[in-house]
């Protein structure tokens, strides 16, 4: 640091910072101070703090990639196999299409569950459209059968 002043000024350093006092009648006062700051911790750090950053992004895009990959394989195992996600209607659907040696209609099924025309289409069109099943019309016939993985 360099400081210039005139002679009636004194600089003191107090524990607060510097302490400038002058004395003197309708006289010009002048100080002059040249100081430079090193901030080279700073800038190290916050260099530091950067690549921080940097490498905590690239490993969590690198994580969510390999999530992403491994979501798919789980996706395609066969969603007929857990017949706990669907109803207990469903599930006896599913179980018959499974057990059957010959195409079936809608009518057996309906014949087969018991339940009304309109309740089975329903839960037929369910599993339709969570891709279970597939429906075939032949003439005035519903035929259904399971999807193939």
């Amino acid at each position: 640091m360099y400081l210039k002043t005139t002679p009636q000024v004194r600089i003191q350093d107090t524990r607060n910072g510097l302490s400038i006092t002058g004395t003197g009648e309708d006289s010009p006062l002048s100080i002059i101070a040249q100081y430079k700051v090193n901030s080279n911790n700073a800038s190290v750090l916050s260099w530091y703090h950067y690549v921080l950053i940097i490498v905590l992004l690239i490993l969590s895009f690198i994580l969510y990639r390999k999530k992403q990959k491994k979501s798919p394989k789980k996706a395609s195992e066969s969603p007929a196999l857990d017949l706990e996600t669907f109803t207990d209607r469903q599930a006896r659907i599913i179980d018959i299409l499974k057990n059957s040696d010959v195409r079936v209609t809608q009518k057996m099924l309906e014949e087969k569950l018991g339940i009304a025309k309109s309740s089975l289409s329903r839960n037929l069109d369910a599993l339709v459209r969570r891709g279970i099943i597939k429906k075939e019309t032949h003439g005035m016939t519903n035929v259904i059968s399971l999807k193939k993985e």
